[in-house]
């Protein structure tokens, strides 16, 4: 049988073309209907507090998003979530919000360190726009904790966040956003309002736009709330009220945070907060030199300055391995991770800055950490380096930050150990430089001395 189709003339090649692009159009609808996630309830839990909700995978996380009944409830997320697919979803409106204007989420949600990434939302003319829309504490369980939300595009009209658009009385803590947030008034990279609660160590690397007013990197606007240990490192736009960090902040305590936002805006633009009223800012900062020299409640610092392990080890700040500050170790810094600025010390990197603070808290870091030849021991008023090569001289040196030289001292080794005394060393960062005979590249350290 002959199955040749013999095209005659410009009209049969248009009317075959368009059988073929038809014929794409509906293996295309075919397919995402097969690949499409529909709702599909847990295998575990019950949604107390004592047994969540196990959400494994993109059907459980819609079966939570279409159900209100649901949203009083526990929940604990136990693997990463790809969520592209949601682009497709509901004719281009991508992902439903958890929480809305009439049901607010009031359970806790618990991502157990797993993270949902490509999140896709479309509705600019919603309010409470987010991976969680409206939330609301009513008890003391309500919290969302050690979630991320990576790669997401979120946008909607007003209170919108990549995490969580309109957010009352909660506490979130350990999570993190990025992607693309945008709106017309209440814009956060991770939230878009947030009152009456708590964030501590958060961060954002979200672009963020509002169009009106109120954009920050981590929150559009913050209104009775406490925030601590939380960084931005983004890009925020928009009219007015826009800040690296936060865009409006009232009646509210801000600790121990930074931003490296870029920030451009037509009026009230701050480095790391927009404007700030009634509120108390204490031990924070922002990079003037990413910025540009913004007006602000809170002083710039140069990039150098916010990758010094000493503007925070000064300010207060609780990092990894050190005992001024406290034990514990919220944050961390290392020249190669975050661009050299301080990260979180749950983001797993490596602290470079090997801090050996001794019970009286007399000398800081050890830069270098693994160098050759040296271990360092810190007392009181020296520091001891040990396993050096028997019988051979060294020459040890200390400088400033600047390059004056205030010690240098050469002699022989015997017992492959030598103190170094540093009494005479006041308040601040010195770089140690050590040669060993037959060693031609010197090892260096860099310390921080605190009297």
């Amino acid at each position: 049988m002959d199955r040749t189709i013999n095209l005659s003339g410009p009209e049969d090649i248009m009317y075959n073309g368009k059988l073929v692009l038809a014929l794409q159009i509906l293996l295309f609808i075919a397919f995402t209907a097969l690949c499409e996630h529909n709702a599909v309830p847990p295998v575990e839990g019950n949604g107390s507090y004592a047994n969540p909700y196990r959400i494994e995978n993109l059907s459980n996380l819609r079966w939570l998003s279409e159900d209100s009944t649901l949203w009083k409830y526990h929940f604990v997320q136990v693997t990463d979530i790809n969520a592209a697919e949601t682009r497709y979803w509901n004719d281009g409106a991508g992902f439903s919000p958890i929480g809305n204007e009439n049901v607010q989420f009031t359970g806790s949600y618990n991502g157990k360190g797993h993270r949902i990434d490509s999140l896709f939302i479309n509705r600019s003319d919603l309010e409470n726009v987010g991976l969680f829309g409206n939330v609301n504490d009513v008890s003391d369980s309500s919290r969302i904790d050690s979630l991320g939300v990576t790669n997401a595009e979120i946008s909607g009209k007003t209170y919108v966040g990549v995490l969580a658009g309109g957010v009352a009385g909660f506490t979130i803590s350990i999570s993190y956003s990025s992607g693309k947030v945008s709106g017309e008034e209440y814009v956060g990279g991770l939230i878009g309002d947030f009152a009456s609660g708590k964030v501590e160590e958060c961060f954002s690397s979200c672009h963020v736009l509002a169009s009106v007013w109120e954009a920050g990197g981590l929150i559009g606007h913050n209104y009775d709330s406490n925030i601590f240990n939380c960084y931005s490192n983004g890009i925020v736009e928009g009219g007015k009220k826009i800040g690296g960090l936060i865009g409006l902040n009232i009646n509210c305590t801000l600790g121990d945070c930074y931003s490296v936002s870029r920030v451009s805006g037509d009026s009230g633009i701050g480095g790391l907060v927009g404007l700030n009223k009634f509120t108390v800012t204490y031990s924070c900062f922002w990079d003037m030199e990413i910025c540009g020299d913004l007006s602000a409640d809170v002083t710039g610092k140069s990039t150098a300055q916010m990758k010094s392990l000493q503007t925070y080890i000064d300010a207060g700040w609780n990092f990894m391995k050190e005992r001024i500050n406290g034990t514990g170790g919220v944050w961390g810094i290392n020249s190669v991770v975050n661009d050299g600025y301080p990260f979180l010390a749950w983001q797993g990197y490596e602290m470079e800055y090997a801090s050996i603070f001794n019970n009286q808290g007399k000398m800081a870091s050890d830069a270098l950490g693994t160098a050759p030849l040296i271990r360092t021991f810190a007392g009181s008023n020296r520091i001891t380096f040990s396993r050096l090569p028997v019988d051979q001289h060294i020459r040890l040196r200390v400088f400033t930050v600047s390059g004056r030289k205030v010690i240098e001292v050469i002699k022989k080794v015997h017992k492959g150990t030598v103190e170094l005394n540093i009494n005479c060393l006041s308040h601040g960062s010195y770089i140690v430089e050590l040669y060993c005979d037959k060693v031609f590249k010197p090892s260096v350290k860099t310390i921080y001395v605190s009297r």
